[in-house]
């Protein structure tokens, strides 16, 4: 059976006084007769606080990274924070904050690059574009990009800078080859 992870975040509804979620749900995919498939729904773990317009990326296959986003009527955010998904090692279902990107950004791209090619497992997780915080408007397109480093188990100390984008970009959909 096979799991699918979500958050939520956002609004509950279109109006601007709307309340921000922090809630995920866990959906697995069950195969039944004839090759047919249902999905079924049960509460996941609560966000590290009330979010939207970020970025949530699995690192591992039990191992999910949030970072950048906004909370509601406030400033993008740099920072990043951890999941481990497996219950025996964190029993307690919590986040562990990391480093914070350089810029914060909200609406930004995000992927995860894996060298498949290294011994070690190397990937590359990437922050790019999104909306950035600058002279007090948060409104900000951003041609900046940020990558986190990660070796196996160990994730780099914190996120570098990357090569600038020829045009600033916002909710621009990354799709990294496996």
């Amino acid at each position: 059976m096979d799991t699918l992870y979500g958050s939520r975040g956002g609004s509950t509804d279109n109006n601007q006084d709307a309340l921000n979620l922090d809630t995920t749900e866990y959906l697995d995919v069950v195969v039944g007769s004839h090759s047919t498939a249902t999905l079924e729904s049960k509460q996941g773990p609560k966000l590290p606080i009330e979010i939207y317009c970020h970025c949530l990326e699995m690192i591992t296959d039990k191992l999910a990274i949030l970072y950048g986003g906004e909370k509601w009527d406030d400033a993008p955010l740099a920072n990043s924070w951890t999941f481990d998904l497996d219950i025996s090692t964190n029993p307690n279902q919590t986040w562990v904050e990391r480093t914070s990107m350089s810029a914060s950004r909200r609406s930004h791209s995000c992927g995860v690059l894996r060298d498949a090619a290294s011994p070690e497992e190397r990937k590359i997780v990437v922050a790019a574009g999104g909306c950035g915080y600058k002279h007090g408007w948060s409104g900000m397109p951003l041609d900046s990009v940020e990558l986190l480093h990660i070796s196996g188990p160990v994730i780099a100390l914190r996120w570098t800078s990357g090569p600038t984008m020829p045009v600033p970009t916002l909710r621009m959909e990354l799709v990294c080859s496996l």
